[in-house]
């Protein structure tokens, strides 16, 4: 956008200016204005895709598993824990 004015500055103020100028930039600013709407939707439509995902998802966090909830019962991961420790109860060891 602002190069769009800078170039309707430079028309109106300059009685000189350098034959396909005008006509050169006006181009590049309306190119980059095109190419900034073309990257505005599709960051948006990324953003969209991501947020409907993301709700779709939520309901299914609650039921997932995390890691302390893997070592609240230690008994069924074959752990041994506090009072049933190798140290209250070495191993008995058995002859040939």
């Amino acid at each position: 956008m602002f190069l769009v004015l800078y170039v309707l500055a430079i028309w109106l103020v300059h009685d000189e200016v350098a034959e396909g100028w005008t006509t050169t930039t006006s181009l590049l600013a309306f190119w980059m204005s095109a190419q900034l709407a073309a990257t505005s939707v599709v960051c948006l439509g990324i953003s969209r895709a991501l947020d409907t995902q993301e709700r779709a998802r939520m309901p299914r966090l609650i039921e997932e598993t995390t890691v302390s909830d893997l070592f609240s019962l230690s008994g069924v991961l074959n752990v041994e824990n506090g009072a049933d420790s190798a140290a209250a109860h070495p191993p008995e060891v058995q002859g040939r």
